[in-house]
């Protein structure tokens, strides 16, 4: 005896036909914890766009590249601190990045972070809150070994929770809240990223029919894998932020911000001059010239025109979002050149290195 289906297998069904007809992009969404509330779009909605989406996925690319995952993610509810406002939240979400910092600095360790702020209607008006993904050295990805005798996410985790009884006073419950793991995850570190994004521009076309597998248009919605969520009327000029050390500044030399010195050095030949049968400094005491950093620039996906989110993302994430194979039901990948990534293995192992050799 068969039943009818009911409305909702339907629709499931449809999604899982749909994601495998249209791999490159996520039809299936994630389910947020707290449900979905505020998901329509209003005039005042703080939706970020492509630039934004841009900025922040070459930068998290950038972060996993460099073994620096940003898999530990933060909220700090700003009502339930007594501030009321988009600039306040901004500059208490500034003060605490920079105590962050100065904390980090502490141990001598490298860190890195995003921040994204929100205001979701409550029954007291407007509740600001910062969602925050950060770095903090952890035990690496497959990592099998001895674990280091310094833990600083377990250091971070206490500091962390402290907060509102450093800075107000008192502690506030649930005013801090905080996903930590001793292991670094690629996994995590996507999940995190994407979920700043999930206030976008629904109508923000991203590529025509003309470039795409399957001839329909590609969203900006379509790139990221969690459902619209109203960010709120945030009052300020970026709600999104980047730290500056993931930026095109330092993607452009291929090291982030505190890890120059490891990039590979090259002689500087510079106020040398041919004198017999070899080399003489000017002032003639020295025939061995000092060296320069040698810039390797990293090229974000974004910027290579990947649009496919089998290559915008890692395997086990998209495994994760669509219930499939991200090389099953495909048309191949259109992948950059080799040669550059080539050129990149060494600077990453050197920067693995340069970070769990200190705990």
């Amino acid at each position: 005896m068969t039943y009818p289906m009911s409305e909702r297998d339907i629709f499931a069904r449809e999604v899982i036909r749909e994601q495998a007809n249209r791999p490159h992009v996520f039809v299936r969404k994630l389910m947020r914890r707290y449900g979905t509330n505020d998901a329509k779009p209003t005039p005042d909605a703080a939706d970020i766009g492509i630039d934004t989406f841009a900025s922040v996925h070459s930068a998290a690319e950038f972060a996993l590249w460099a073994r620096m995952p940003l898999d530990i993610s933060m909220t700090l509810d700003w009502q339930r601190m007594g501030i009321e406002s988009g600039q306040e939240a901004q500059k208490a979400t500034t003060a605490f990045i920079k105590r962050f910092t100065e904390w980090a600095r502490q141990y001598g360790i490298n860190t890195a972070w995003m921040y994204g702020i929100e205001a979701a209607k409550t029954q007291d008006g407007l509740g600001y809150h910062s969602h925050l993904v950060l770095h903090v050295p952890g035990i690496p990805q497959g990592y099998e070994g001895e674990l280091p005798p310094l833990n600083y996410r377990a250091r971070f985790k206490k500091w962390a929770k402290g907060y509102t009884l450093r800075t107000f006073g008192a502690h506030i419950p649930r005013a801090v809240r905080l996903n930590i793991r001793i292991r670094e995850s690629t996994f995590r570190h996507w999940m995190a990223v994407t979920y700043l994004l999930k206030g976008y521009a629904r109508s923000a076309l991203v590529q025509t029919g003309r470039a795409t597998i399957d001839a329909r248009p590609t969203y900006l919605g379509d790139l990221i894998p969690w459902p619209y969520c109203n960010p709120g009327p945030v009052d300020v000029s970026n709600r999104i932020r980047v730290c500056h050390g993931l930026g095109p500044k330092y993607r452009a030399i291929g090291a982030p911000e505190g890890m120059e010195h490891l990039l590979p050095t090259l002689p500087n030949w510079q106020g040398f001059r041919v004198e017999g049968p070899g080399l003489s400094s000017p002032s003639g005491k020295s025939r061995i010239s000092p060296t320069v950093p040698k810039s390797i620039p990293f090229i974000p996906s974004w910027e290579d025109a990947i649009r496919d989110i089998r290559a915008l993302y890692s395997d086990d994430f998209y495994r994760y979002v669509t219930r499939q194979d991200p090389y099953e039901l495909a048309p191949p990948l259109t992948r950059p050149n080799d040669e550059p990534i080539c050129h990149r293995i060494p600077m990453a192992e050197r920067l693995w290195w340069s970070t769990y050799n200190t705990l």
